[in-house]
């Protein structure tokens, strides 16, 4: 929660980490939208993590993500929602809230397989 949204080398984050890569897989999705998706998750750089919000997701009270209530994985899913109108939570039980177990089975995303070296 400290830095906030920051952007990192996926190579140094999955150093301490395991790390799954996933895309939305909506086949009436135009391929600029990637484009957009990404440009919204840069313009969270530097907006704090909610320490609230971080505990109404352990209490299972958290449901779609706010700006003003970054969390996680969170922040994946507004980007994604403010990029192109895609809601991951759907307003589904089961999908909520938005953390890293329920984007890795969320069936609106699918698994990139990738090959780790160092370079």
């Amino acid at each position: 929660m400290g830095q906030g949204v920051v952007v990192r080398s996926l190579w140094q984050y999955c150093q301490t980490r395991e790390l799954m890569l996933r895309r939305l897989d909506v086949p009436t999705l135009p391929a600029a939208n990637i484009q957009k998706i990404a440009l919204q998750a840069r313009a969270l750089v530097g907006k704090p993590y909610s320490r609230q919000h971080a505990l109404l997701g352990l209490l299972g009270l958290a449901k779609h993500p706010r700006a003003d209530e970054l969390y996680c994985s969170t922040t994946a899913g507004l980007a994604i929602d403010s990029a192109t109108g895609i809601d991951l939570s759907h307003h589904q039980p089961a999908w909520q809230p938005l953390y890293p177990a329920t984007l890795a089975g969320h069936p609106w995303l699918k698994t990139i397989d990738v090959e780790w070296r160092p370079y």
